[in-house]
């Protein structure tokens, strides 16, 4: 009869949820971003099943749009249609049809970040409840809430799985080689 040894199971992600906390408070919480995929990509190994890595990445992804949309798009606003335009109205007293056409668009490149953060965070949002419902799937088990994902996301995976660390010892059994 062949010995049996137990076969260690894939460990999640190594990383204290305090450090965690910690990390996401010095970054302006872009280390949360980039941490979703480590835990997306454990979740990868151990079910087999990217859809928590795919949206984790369109997440990180949104963060240069972000940039454009809050940092570059008013800068070349207020460059393009910028103060010496507006003051030459007031001198003269004529309103042209350029300032006409600068106040359109100035008004529409000023809902555009609004825009672009509703959707970052619609995107956020579905990548938290993603990670959420594969981390309930069948090989990982975790019982997670949906207020604590809302919230906290990152830093409450990392707790949960941490607590997975302390606990788990697998039962699979292979044959010694």
């Amino acid at each position: 009869m062949p010995a049996y040894r137990l076969r260690p199971t894939l460990q999640p992600p190594r990383l204290h949820w305090t450090v965690l906390l910690l990390l996401l408070v010095f970054t302006n919480l872009l280390f949360g971003e980039i941490w979703l995929i480590v835990q997306a990509h454990w979740i990868k190994k151990a079910t087999g099943r990217g859809r928590a890595l795919k949206w984790s990445i369109v997440n990180l992804c949104m963060l240069p749009v972000l940039f454009v949309l809050f940092g570059a798009i008013p800068e070349l606003a207020i460059g393009y249609l910028g103060m010496p335009r507006r003051y030459t109205e007031t001198v003269t007293g004529k309103v042209s049809y350029f300032s006409l056409l600068s106040s359109t668009h100035l008004n529409l490149l000023d809902s555009l970040p609004k825009v672009g953060c509703l959707i970052a965070v619609m995107i956020a949002i579905a990548t938290a409840f993603v990670m959420r419902a594969e981390l309930r799937s069948d090989p990982i088990d975790l019982n997670t809430h949906g207020v604590m994902t809302f919230f906290f996301g990152p830093v409450y995976f990392q707790y949960l799985l941490e607590d997975r660390i302390a606990v788990e010892t697998s039962h699979t059994i292979e044959p010694r080689t």
